[in-house]
């Protein structure tokens, strides 16, 4: 199968030509920190998932002063089958803009080939939905959380309730390769739950992907916050990371 290469999602903001962007200007250097694998799990929130799946990755995407950014990637031990979650714990400021991308890459840039579980009921493909306005769908196959996988009783993953700072959009797909950029545009939003959360599932099929690659992007604007509003000038915060798929 042709591969695909990848571009701006639907009017997004590039993560990647942000990158270059913020390079070309010097207007911040990033850096990103490995914390251990116990402080890791402890940060992030401790999914629940079946016994079909088991953690191959789990890091820090980036650590600034407002937020912390994290991802994890699970794969299932008995197919080609993998789950990759990230996560947002806000933690001062206010944020107007935040995007959050995961996608399947091979290593000449293009979209690795592939599709996600195509699960429109819990579990899911792809979380948060698109047009989503709810922390966790109650009215679905198990009230008690959502979940990413294929099916109900076997390999799935928890996805405990996102915060909805506005609707999110979901924009990309996961039918012949998996690229998905998740966004809500608030404006001057102080958390309540501070934890934004996102995942997708991948399948790459009967053959299993000697150099295919899940990255993971994060992309915020935030305001300081005063007695009642936002105020001064707005910061921005970009994070990367990308790490090999294996058995």
């Amino acid at each position: 199968m042709r591969g695909y290469r990848r571009g701006d999602v639907g009017g997004v903001k590039s993560a990647r030509s942000l990158m270059r962007l913020a390079v070309l200007i010097c207007a911040f250097l990033l850096t990103v920190s490995l914390l251990p694998p116990s402080t890791l799990k402890a940060t992030l929130w401790p999914p629940g998932y079946s016994p079909d799946m088991k953690i191959i990755h789990i890091g820090q995407t980036g650590s600034w002063f407002s937020v912390d950014a994290y991802y994890v990637v699970y794969k299932d031990k008995y197919s080609n089958k993998w789950i990759g979650l990230a996560q947002s714990v806000w933690k001062a400021n206010a944020l107007d803009y935040h995007s959050s991308i995961i996608e399947v890459v091979q290593p000449d840039g293009y979209w690795a080939p592939g599709s996600g579980s195509g699960q429109t009921n819990d579990p899911y493909s792809y979380l948060p939905r698109d047009q989503q306005t709810w922390e966790y769908n109650t009215n679905d196959g198990d009230s008690g959380r959502d979940r990413l996988g294929w099916y109900l009783n076997s390999k799935w993953v928890e996805l405990p309730k996102t915060a909805v700072p506005s609707t999110w959009a979901a924009i990309g797909t996961d039918v012949a390769q998996v690229h998905w950029a998740f966004v809500t545009d608030p404006n001057c939003w102080r958390p309540g739950n501070p934890e934004m959360r996102q995942g997708v599932t991948y399948n790459s099929g009967s053959v299993p992907p000697g150099s295919y690659y899940m990255e993971f992007t994060v992309y915020y604007h935030v305001r300081p916050f005063g007695w009642w509003d936002c105020y001064g000038g707005t910061d921005a915060h970009l994070g990367s990371k990308i790490v090999l798929l294996y058995g």
